[in-house]
């Protein structure tokens, strides 16, 4: 046993190890090479694809015909085709413009006239705190602006896009 080349079969095996390393590491580069690929492919699909409603048939019936609309009553609200058109509609419904009160027509008292009596003694005038009959309106951006503050409204926002979205298997 003493004359059987055991440093040639180590050799070997250290080759036959590092062949084995080496085609390992080819097979996970090209796996990885391959995903990267698949990745960019979906990727270019996706903005290729045109919006969920344009590529659909209509199978419901046409509308019935709009309503004659009243003077308060809103028009029809668009479809928005993009989250910053979905927010800024969303914020022109919930802060709507303020409406602007006609100013009032103040008629002046009649002249005194001099043969009028003068009482001689006037009561005291008593300050009265002036009330606001009309509340004023928040600023038009104070809305969206705190509701995009708070994360958690970010999130509801995007659970309810995914929810209310086109199914997965649809798109």
């Amino acid at each position: 046993m003493d004359d059987f080349p055991w440093h040639y079969v180590a050799m070997i095996f250290i080759v036959f190890v590092s062949w084995l390393y080496q085609r390992i590491q080819e097979i996970a580069a090209s796996r990885r090479l391959r995903s990267a690929e698949r990745r960019a492919a979906s990727e270019a699909a996706r903005k290729e694809r045109p919006i969920f409603q344009e590529s659909r048939p209509p199978v419901s019936p046409p509308p019935p015909p709009p309503l004659p609309q009243s003077k308060d009553a809103p028009g029809e609200i668009p479809v928005p085709q993009s989250f910053r058109e979905f927010f800024e509609t969303l914020e022109s419904l919930s802060n709507p413009p303020i409406k602007v009160p006609a100013p009032v027509q103040v008629t002046p008292p009649p002249p005194l006239s001099d043969t009028a009596p003068v009482p001689e003694k006037r009561a005291p005038l008593v300050a009265k705190p002036i009330l606001k009959s009309e509340p004023t309106a928040p600023h038009p951006a104070s809305g969206l602006s705190r509701v995009l503050r708070r994360r958690s409204s970010l999130r509801q926002a995007l659970i309810l896009k995914e929810i209310l979205d086109v199914p997965v298997s649809m798109r």
